[in-house]
């Protein structure tokens, strides 16, 4: 299942995991540096953003996951992906905020760099 669906002809794209459309944002021409609302990482050149919230997501990492099946940190239950404002991440041990996974309704939850890039 995509994670993303085209709204408008001009490149503007509805994500799952920002309340807002996204659109085509050419760093180059900006002003401030960004980061990436996914992996935290810089961004350069031509991501998807959103100015309001400045939320901002690479190209690459827009295919995340929803659900991830036999994590290492967890492998008997299937972590979802959440939406949280803050939380003490279990995979480093860290006060985090912003997306997350989460272990059912349970509070056990793993920062997205734990989960995904490690």
């Amino acid at each position: 299942m995509s994670t993303t669906v085209k709204t408008k002809e001009d490149g503007w794209i509805q994500h799952f995991t920002h309340r807002h459309p996204l659109q085509p944002v050419d760093l180059n021409q900006e002003q401030h540096k960004v980061c990436c609302s996914i992996c935290e990482k810089l961004c350069s050149d031509v991501v998807y953003g959103c100015r309001k919230c400045k939320f901002f997501l690479h190209h690459s990492c827009m295919d995340i996951p929803r659900v991830i099946n036999q994590h290492q940190f967890h492998p008997e239950h299937p972590l979802v992906l959440r939406t949280n404002p803050s939380y003490d991440c279990r995979g480093c041990d860290k006060a985090c905020s912003g997306l997350a996974y989460r272990l059912g309704l349970e509070a056990w939850l793993t920062g997205l760099g734990n989960a995904i890039f490690n």
